[in-house]
């Protein structure tokens, strides 16, 4: 049943890559994903374009979430979690993922408009598991940066958008710069 799910969000991932143009991706830097893409979600508007889709991530492992060139974006519900459970960790059916970074402020100009949460991806039980090269941001809306004339729903407090992203590095290439480094004695503070 997995493998079915799994094959249905590639096809639809790989139909909505397919809309973007060639030479073209869909890269929103944090404000521009809150402020066209959350906000308008949160109010019950229409979206610019349908690039993210609606999934609890949580449910799956991320191997077996639909990417396009190894990073995608998700519509999803805020975890919920009982006063006994840790608020750093977001169970998923093999594995966690684990809060590296929390509430990370995102400023348009000098106003917070939301916050972001960097996470990794454990395969295994917490607190004993292997940590490995899938990331994700969760990023939310600051509830007091919607106009007051918008309508607050119970979606307001618990929607966010998740990039979810496998971030392999490549040990031969991280070599090959150092060494590059060495050679030309170019290094980030000598200039």
């Amino acid at each position: 049943m997995v493998a079915i799910i799994a094959s249905f969000l590639q096809e639809t991932e790989e139909r909505r890559q397919s809309r973007i143009p060639i030479g073209f991706r869909f890269l929103p830097e944090d404000v521009e994903l809150l402020d066209y893409y959350l906000l308008p979600r949160l109010k019950g508007e229409k979206l610019p374009a349908d690039f993210i889709m609606d999934l609890d991530v949580y449910q799956y492992d991320p191997h077996q979430l639909p990417l396009g060139e190894n990073k995608a974006y998700f519509f999803t519900r805020e975890p919920r979690r009982n006063s006994l459970e840790d608020a750093s960790i977001r169970p998923t059916p093999n594995g966690y993922w684990k809060v590296h970074e929390e509430n990370i402020p995102i400023y348009r100009g000098n106003e917070i408009i939301g916050f972001k949460n960097e996470l990794f991806f454990y395969t295994g039980n917490n607190p004993i598991g292997n940590q490995t090269d899938w990331e994700m941001v969760e990023y939310k809306y600051n509830p007091n940066m919607v106009p007051s004339s918008s309508t607050k729903t119970m979606e307001m407090d618990s929607c966010i958008v998740c990039r979810v992203s496998f971030e392999e590095e490549d040990d031969d290439e991280c070599l090959m710069e150092e060494s590059l480094e060495e050679e030309s004695g170019f290094n980030e503070g000598n200039f």
